[in-house]
């Protein structure tokens, strides 16, 4: 790696430090002072293979957690909370020699993966914009997520949040998991911090709700090329007295502008189709414009193409706690 690639990388490094936990900021700082040559090794030979000198520090780590879970890095895993470990200060030594000798498992895993933490405490969130579309609309909800994921926040109301009756469940993802499945689980676990045991602990117990519910009907695609025919589906499935709610939580960052409009027109295309009795209805957790994430909760009437709102209910953080509502 050259001078200017090395800077690129110490700064994604202190970038990440920034929203990590006291764990995860002592990885960033020890591993990407410099950085240690084993990082810069990983991300020399991943910048080789794939083109590119974009520096997924968030992927990076996750990957080392994975490492560590999954049994390939156990000096390290005796530091990691998540593995049963004790946290110390022998934590950084133990993760440059994880690295070092992990170098094959930790580019593959950066080549094969994408970051996608599942945040199940959205379901706060999105449960209470349902209720929401419920008090608007009456009846129960067909429920259609894109880039669901693994579909945990398709089970909000099995998650102990009050919500009407789900009807139907129906999720539209590039690449889903299935966090019943404990390979899935492991890699899902990695995606948060090794000091963060009561998201992981979330997350096992989410899981658990959907081995006990599931399998779900989550499709692979994307939400700008699939949604449409998956929209269509739901919809001629619901029973009338029923309100087909479309949710998306933190997606808007992942998509193009083009894309983002493809998304809306697919949703607007359905709006106008609405049979009797049978309302839409659209709700979103996203970062819009870069600032504290909003609850935004669109409604479409069927008996009146003008009966249109938007409605800002909320703001909240990344993760859908410290919910401020604003009506």
């Amino acid at each position: 790696m050259d001078h200017h690639q090395l800077r690129r990388l110490q700064a994604a490094f202190a970038a990440r430090a920034e929203t990590a936990s006291p764990m995860g900021r002592l990885l960033c700082e020890s591993l990407g002072t410099g950085p240690v040559p084993a990082v810069a090794d990983v991300f020399g030979q991943f910048y080789r293979t794939i083109s590119t000198e974009a520096p997924d520090v968030p992927l990076f780590l996750s990957a080392l957690h994975h490492l560590a879970l999954t049994g390939g890095a156990p000096d390290l895993a005796a530091f990691f909370p998540s593995c049963g470990g004790e946290a110390g200060p022998g934590v950084t030594g133990a993760a440059a020699a994880a690295v070092a000798r992990g170098r094959d498992d930790l580019l593959d895993f950066l080549l094969s993966r994408t970051f996608q933490p599942h945040v199940v405490e959205r379901s706060a969130a999105l449960a209470a914009g349902a209720r929401a579309v419920g008090a608007r609309f009456g009846g129960g909800l067909s429920l259609v997520e894109f880039g669901c994921g693994g579909g945990l926040c398709l089970l909000m109301d099995k998650h102990g949040y009050e919500c009407p009756p789900v009807v139907g469940r129906h999720g539209l993802d590039p690449a889903p998991f299935n966090p019943a499945d404990p390979a899935d689980r492991l890699v899902l676990e990695s995606f948060f911090f090794p000091d963060e045991p009561e998201r992981i602990g979330h997350l096992r117990e989410a899981a658990a709700v959907l081995a006990a519910h599931g399998p779900l009907d989550i499709r692979q695609g994307t939400a700008e090329a699939d949604l449409l025919a998956l929209l269509a589906e739901a919809y001629a499935t619901m029973p009338p007295g029923n309100t087909l709610l479309v949710m998306d939580s933190f997606v808007w960052p992942y998509l193009t502008d083009a894309q983002v409009q493809q998304v809306v027109w697919q949703i607007q295309h359905l709006a106008g189709r609405l049979e009797a009795h049978k309302p839409l209805a659209w709700l979103q957790l996203e970062p819009f414009g870069g600032g504290p994430a909003e609850v935004r909760l669109h409604t479409f009437g069927w008996s009146d193409p003008e009966d249109r709102q938007v409605r800002r209910l909320a703001e909240t953080d990344w993760s859908g706690s410290g919910i401020i509502w604003l009506e």
